[in-house]
């Protein structure tokens, strides 16, 4: 069965939130990033 946009974007929220989260949390931890660090870690969440 064929999931409704609502199920979609429901969905699609709940993986954004978490890597909101995973994004927040590195953030906090570090004490100044870089570019290379940062691209690092966007390309750890594809």
């Amino acid at each position: 069965m064929r999931k409704t946009r609502a199920e979609k974007e429901q969905e699609l929220e709940a993986m954004a939130r978490e890597m909101i989260r995973q994004m927040l949390d590195w953030d906090e931890q570090q004490e100044k990033p870089n570019l290379s660090q940062m691209e690092e870690l966007v390309m750890g969440l594809r």
